[in-house]
């Protein structure tokens, strides 16, 4: 019984508490696993303890790098290595087999009762609430884009932004290896939490930037100027619906401003400043958006 309330132990401190049947599924394979790896060490060193614990080590450092290498579920190799070092009864070998059967028994149930719990008393799944936070921040920050000439609500919306993103972080890190319906690693959600900042501060200078110059008076400065809009307020866009949708979305080639001289020459200093300023921005902020969707 006391194996059964260890291995819940290690298991609550390596996962999350909203779990899945598939991934306790995992954890009994690699309790398998790792009995059908221990058992036949026992048997090959009986007489050899010394020689035992080093093959046992570097079986544990194989796995051990695995687990730490995969980039998706790796709680197979965890449990693996676990059971690989519980088979071996208190540093004796005499009625190993059976202790190890055993512990197996022992092992499975208490992940079935961990799984359980998890599935069925905390069934809130913090993967979704990360996927949800990540679109309620590409909705926030599209809505940000489409008003970023009004000056009067632009403080609410800025701060409005910052708590959306700092849920997405707060989510972020609470979760671990595994990604739901996004097959990406932590590592990889990391750099998504990274370039969702770099846009919200790219937003936030052009919302706080304002020129003379109105949005309508733009492609007479911009000979591309459409286009360079309509494919930002695209990405945002499908930055918004793929949390939702898995489907692949066309992502546009890096952007080349082509400006109109000879208008932009009949400005002001001040203006012709501000003006350049504020293209770079959109330039800018369709090159990171751009950098999120190939991540993603």
């Amino acid at each position: 019984a006391s194996t059964g309330a260890i291995t819940i132990m290690l298991i609550a401190a390596m996962d999350s508490v909203g779990d899945s049947i598939q991934k306790g599924f995992h954890r009994v394979i690699g309790s398998i696993i790792g009995a059908c790896i221990g058992l036949p060490l026992i048997a090959l060193f009986a007489q050899d303890r010394m020689l035992y614990l080093i093959s046992m080590s570097l079986v544990l450092t194989i796995f051990i790098y695995l687990y730490r290498a995969y980039k998706s579920d790796a709680t197979i190799f965890m449990l693996a290595a676990i059971m690989i070092m519980i088979v071996f009864q208190e540093s004796h070998f005499e009625n190993s087999f059976t202790y190890a059967a055993n512990r197996i028994l022992m092992i499975g149930f208490g992940v079935l009762v961990y799984t359980a719990v998890s599935v069925f008393l905390w069934p809130e799944n913090i993967q979704k609430i990360r996927l949800k936070n990540a679109k309620d921040l590409s909705g926030k920050q599209k809505a940000i884009f489409l008003d970023r000439d009004k000056e009067d609500n632009s403080q609410n919306l800025i701060e409005e932004l910052y708590q959306l993103q700092d849920s997405l972080v707060t989510s972020t890190l609470a979760s671990n290896d595994e990604s739901g319906n996004m097959s990406m690693s932590a590592d990889q959600w990391n750099n998504v939490v990274y370039s969702y900042k770099e846009i919200s501060r790219t937003l936030t200078l052009l919302t706080y930037h304002h020129t003379d110059i109105s949005r309508d008076e733009l492609p007479s400065l911009v000979d591309n100027y459409d286009t360079l809009e309509s494919e930002t307020l695209a990405l945002l866009e499908n930055m918004h619906i793929v949390w939702d949708d898995e489907k692949e979305f066309h992502v546009p080639d890096a952007f080349e401003v082509v400006y109109n001289t000879d208008k932009i020459a009949t400005l002001s200093h001040l203006s012709k400043a501000k003006f350049l300023t504020t293209i770079d921005e959109i330039k800018k902020l369709h090159t990171q958006l751009r950098e999120l969707a190939i991540k993603i």
